[in-house]
């Protein structure tokens, strides 16, 4: 609940985020059924001619029996009930591991009341040496290796791999030598900063998904290893792969963003064309382009489970969302 992801407005269905511990826990019907009444109720109110709203508004002004005004509220008493009204204490969130509980019991948060919306609180690595093995249940995440990937010179390529490629070339060659990239370069390398603003953690929050996708990279993208075995069209392949990587640019290195790609990622976000994104995405990212990525995953997942919700296969429904944003005259939405 102290998650919640905004989407400006306030009014997020979190029956649609992809969290299992949230579906599964039980207070999450009392907050249905709070929430539930409360879209009534505003509903009701606005159609209303005769109230004055300013005069039910509460002292954050807040639109009264909003979700927004619901959160706010829960949210201050929180932070006060868990203090006692004793300003030298802090409150916390605490929230568990999905699974191996015996090696990581979970986290605790600090929970400082600002305002609406309650910000996300990003997760610590703790304990996380060794990479276990994703559930078979969990669903997996296709949102880099199917949205953010586009065919080019008869290869598929994702966003994704050309960033990595782009990092382990600067910061981690070896790894190109020897294919084997380890824990602690994984970690370190979720910590790197990739534009001004983000380091790559903002876009891979996840250390074991993310574990898990810089190995499918070095393993499937990254083999300039072999190039000195390859000939042909293979080996052209490689090259071009890594030209891209090479060629990749970043807002927070020396070099930073060239003026023209600078004008070309904020043309792609206004334009709203996933085919323009992706493609300008290849050559470089600034933390305009990183944060509206950040929004297009939230975004997919969404839309997503309310295909799922109508009988489709996870895979299934990925693809369709696929065809139907890269079309050519589908606009993605401005609230991403």
């Amino acid at each position: 609940m102290f998650r919640v992801l905004d989407q400006g407005d306030g009014q997020q269905d979190l029956s649609m985020v992809a969290d299992s511990g949230w579906s599964k826990y039980g207070p999450r019907l009392l907050y249905q059924y709070i929430t539930s009444f409360l879209c009534r109720m505003q509903r009701l109110v606005n159609e209303s001619a005769d109230l004055d709203l300013e005069a039910i508004s509460g002292d954050g002004g807040l639109s009264p029996y909003s979700l927004n005004e619901f959160h706010d509220l829960l949210a201050k008493e929180y932070g006060s009930v868990l203090t006692n009204g004793d300003s030298t204490q802090k409150a916390v969130v605490y929230h568990t591991t999905p699974a191996k509980r015996i090696r990581n019991v979970g986290w605790y948060h600090v929970f400082e009341y600002n305002c609406h919306p309650i910000a996300t609180i990003p997760d610590p690595i703790q304990n996380q040496m060794e990479v276990a093995p994703k559930s078979p249940n969990s669903t997996a995440d296709r949102f880099w290796c199917n949205i953010c990937s586009t065919y080019a010179d008869g290869f598929s390529l994702s966003i994704g791999h050309v960033l990595l490629g782009k990092l382990i070339l600067t910061h981690f060659p070896d790894v190109l030598q020897n294919g084997y990239i380890s824990a602690v370069k994984v970690q370190e390398l979720q910590k790197k900063n990739i534009s001004n603003d983000y380091t790559l953690e903002f876009l891979f929050p996840d250390f074991r998904q993310f574990a898990g996708y810089v190995r499918n990279c070095v393993k499937k993208t990254l083999k300039w290893r072999f190039l000195s075995q390859t000939s042909g069209s293979e080996k052209h392949i490689l090259l071009r792969k890594k030209e891209i990587c090479s060629n990749f640019q970043m807002e927070c290195t020396d070099e930073g963003l060239n003026a023209d790609l600078q004008d070309a990622i904020q043309h792609a976000i206004n334009e709203r064309n996933l085919r323009t994104l992706i493609s300008v995405g290849f050559q470089g990212m600034n933390s305009e382009y990183i944060l509206f990525l950040h929004g297009l995953h939230i975004f997919f997942i969404q839309q997503r489970a309310v295909l799922c919700r109508t009988g489709m296969k996870t895979q299934e429904a990925t693809a369709h969302l696929r065809k139907l944003w890269f079309s050519e005259d589908y606009v993605l939405p401005d609230s991403i």
